[in-house]
């Protein structure tokens, strides 16, 4: 997997919650509206309406990437209303996968979910809030396997696990 492929935002959930940790409301970025900074393809920038937010003026971003059909589904089991907690959206959302991530190439490529989360963010402004740099941590574990040893009929005389 090379660090292009780790780093591959193509869609972006942004959910917004008051300073008690109740939902307020979500946004949804994706394709051309994600920006790579052409001097860093680590950073990515785009832009989202967030109606519903009100006059917020110490919310908590949560920013969901790569994960969309895993927010429509948990939405879709218990909708998100204002009394839906920050823990009961976290806690609903799962992500499934047989066999291994397909983070490389073209064919059936799946990038890597990601979240990441900003606490006491201003929204009052209603024009534009700039929020600053949002790090966003991989949902799935990356795990490189690779054993050596010496086979002496069907048992293992050694083996190395890395």
């Amino acid at each position: 997997m090379s660090p292009v492929d780790e780093t591959h935002v193509s869609e972006v959930d942004v959910l917004v919650f008051d300073s008690d940790g109740k939902y307020l409301c979500r946004a949804y970025a994706q394709g051309q509206d994600i920006v790579t900074d052409s001097s860093n393809r680590n950073k990515k920038t785009f832009d989202v309406y967030l109606d519903g937010a009100g006059n917020t003026t110490s919310a908590y971003v949560m920013v969901v990437a790569n994960a969309h059909d895993a927010v429509e589904a948990a939405n879709a089991t218990s909708p998100f209303d204002a009394s839906t907690t920050r823990e009961a959206v976290m806690q609903s959302m799962t992500f499934a996968s047989s066999g291994k991530w397909n983070v490389t190439g073209s064919r059936n490529f799946k990038p890597l979910p990601m979240w990441g989360c900003l606490s006491s963010v201003d929204l009052s402004n209603t024009a534009s809030v700039p929020v600053p740099s949002i790090a966003l941590l991989r949902s799935v574990a990356k795990r490189d396997r690779r054993r050596s040893g010496i086979v002496n009929g069907n048992k293992v005389a050694h083996a190395d696990q890395k």
